[in-house]
């Protein structure tokens, strides 16, 4: 008869912690970590944010408030870490599936038609829309919110 010996490796989710103890020694750094957990496309504003003493080594590529106030969460952000550019984007001004203002200009004038967003995009992005009247699948830049301008209309 075989003896089986069967390991079983339990790990525990530790819940988010504002600031951790760095090992006795070691350098610390003042860095600009979250003072709260955030969902993904949500808007960084001062009071997110606070400073914590963390390890030089994970601290390494935060950024500062002034990088990160205006900006928008790219995925789901947990309280007490550092904040690194993958960690935030410029905030979307049109979202999938939204009705948005499609624009087009040209010398004087200007056309307007209401349409859908088929992605999402921030301030000079480009996006699919779907015209709401025709149903025609038009690409666009982002202008500001809700409203996307078509920037190659032929000239007539």
């Amino acid at each position: 008869m075989t003896n089986k010996l069967f390991f079983i490796l339990l790990l525990a989710a530790a819940s988010p912690v504002l600031a951790q103890s760095a090992p006795a020694g070691a350098a610390t750094v003042p860095v600009t970590v979250l003072a709260r957990p955030l969902d993904a496309g949500t808007l960084i504003g001062a009071g997110d944010l606070t400073v914590a003493q963390l390890p030089a080594p994970q601290a390494r590529g935060g950024l500062d408030a002034t990088a990160l106030i205006g900006r928008e969460a790219a995925r789901r952000l947990n309280a007490g870490q550092p904040l690194r550019a993958y960690d935030v984007a410029a905030p979307q001004l049109v979202r999938r599936g939204q009705p948005v203002s499609i624009v087009v200009r040209r010398d004087n004038l200007v056309i307007t038609a209401a349409g859908r967003a088929l992605a999402g995009g921030a301030k000079g992005e480009a996006v699919r829309v779907q015209n709401s009247l025709s149903s025609a699948v038009i690409d666009a830049e982002v202008e500001s919110a809700g409203v996307v301008r078509i920037v190659d209309a032929p000239a007539s």
